[in-house]
């Protein structure tokens, strides 16, 4: 069996221009190695991980701290984004990217469990 590691927040060229986006893709917790034919069928479900807004993107930058594995690091980084679009001044535009973030993650989590490689 081959496989392969799969960054959550993805695609490189979106999340890493920015030093948020980059600290926050690197995070070997949001790195798992997955089964290689899981990880096509991943890519076939999910086509991208939208970079929320850049405040947004900021505060989740210095607020996650990634822990457990990596299911787990992933539910607690669906839990700051959402904890943040919940702030007062957040718009609708700005509410929306991060919502649409979440469920990339969400959409994921199915295929990280199966795929799931323990080196």
């Amino acid at each position: 069996m081959s496989s392969e590691k799969h960054h959550i927040l993805f695609h490189r060229t979106l999340w890493t221009p920015t030093a948020q986006g980059r600290h926050l893709r690197n995070q070997s917790l949001l790195i798992p190695r997955i089964d290689s034919e899981v990880h096509t069928a991943l890519h076939r479900e999910v086509s991208v991980v939208p970079l929320p807004d850049y405040n947004i993107l900021n505060r989740i930058s210095r607020e996650y701290q990634p822990y457990g594995d990596n299911i787990t690091a992933m539910n607690g980084l669906m839990v700051v984004i959402q904890e943040n679009l919940r702030r007062p001044r957040v718009d609708h535009i700005q509410r929306a990217l991060g919502e649409l973030t979440i469920h990339a993650i969400e959409l994921q989590i199915p295929f990280i469990r199966e795929g799931l490689v323990n080196e």
